[in-house]
């Protein structure tokens, strides 16, 4: 995987388009208790197992799909999440295709309780692209949350969870904003670059009066799991709070979410330094943005990080280095 195209592909998507049809509902199953200690335990234990690589496989109609083919698929923006709800945040989702072909799991947690969101090929629109068949269950390959940051009637897309673990947030006024990694893996060695995946996120319904929304991601790749929960609050700043347990497979000598100290099983203790916490400076020149970085205490077996990206409401410019 290039990184620079993967950038260049992510920052160009289009908008979801408009048309007709119900919002979007959890899947017919059963829901299941959560709290977010549940997301910890499913790192922990999978960390003690050998890595399965995610599914990638999708009907031959989509599996092939170039840049300007995946980007006529677009989410059916009146099927959000939480869609006439009068809520602060609504949900859209990313089909998967092109660079994002592993299947990623998305539930949604109300009152305690996680229900798994249902793929539905009617939620999107294909452009000329055939649509996969109405009873395939493909899961999804991201999402981004949108709220009215820049006028009251208008939601605005706020932050976007697609591809590997990248993630990028705006605030009031700007257009592409921040990017980010959760986890960077041997970035610039010889040996290649390892890209973990978020492969499950719970999306916490906010109350109707939130000026925030909860998401918690478990990451998983062949060298490492780890869980997160992200605390998002978009506005004229937009604060991401992360809290982040890793949990190695292996000794990880080239972490990209931190510097200074080797993190090995039993030797979770990292050094934090600003320009390498979860943002990959190089092949990036950010603009007016400030980064806040703290070291959570050390609980037992993990290692916790609490960061905060800030980013003013001002014009700012994130470009891909030549």
């Amino acid at each position: 995987m290039d990184r620079r195209r993967f950038l260049q592909a992510a920052a160009t998507l289009p908008l979801a388009s408009s048309a007709a049809g119900g919002s979007i509902l959890p899947a017919k199953a059963d829901s299941v208790p959560f709290d977010r200690s549940i997301v910890r335990q499913l790192a922990r234990d999978a960390a003690g197992k050998a890595y399965k690589a995610p599914d990638t496989k999708l009907p031959d109609s989509l599996k092939d799909l170039d840049y300007d083919h995946y980007r006529q698929i677009r989410f059916v923006s009146d099927r959000a999440l939480w869609r006439g709800e009068k809520m602060p945040f609504e949900v859209q989702f990313f089909h998967r295709g092109f660079f994002y072909a592993p299947r990623v799991d998305i539930y949604e947690v109300a009152n305690g309780q996680a229900t798994k969101i249902a793929y539905r090929s009617d939620d999107f629109a294909f452009g000329s692209n055939p649509p996969p068949s109405p009873e395939t269950d493909l899961g999804f390959a991201g999402f981004r949350i949108h709220a009215p940051i820049n006028r009251p009637d208008y939601y605005d897309e706020v932050c976007v969870f697609l591809g590997a673990s990248y993630f990028r947030a705006v605030a009031k006024g700007e257009i592409y904003g921040l990017s980010a990694r959760g986890l960077a893996i041997n970035t610039g060695e010889a040996k290649g670059e390892e890209f973990p995946l978020f492969k499950t996120f719970w999306i916490e319904k906010p109350a109707a009066n939130a000026n925030s929304i909860v998401v918690h991601a478990l990451l998983d790749s062949e060298s490492t799991t780890a869980a997160y929960r992200f605390t998002i609050r978009p506005g004229g700043a937009t604060v991401f709070d992360v809290e982040m347990a890793v949990y190695p497979r292996i000794a990880l000598d080239h972490a990209g979410l931190m510097h200074g100290r080797r993190l090995r099983d039993g030797e979770q203790h990292l050094l934090c330094g600003v320009g390498y916490v979860g943002i990959r400076c190089r092949g990036l020149i950010f603009g007016n943005h400030r980064l806040a970085v703290r070291l959570a205490n050390v609980v037992n077996e993990e290692a916790v990080i609490r960061r905060k990206l800030r980013m003013k409401g001002e014009a700012q410019k994130s470009l891909l280095a030549a």
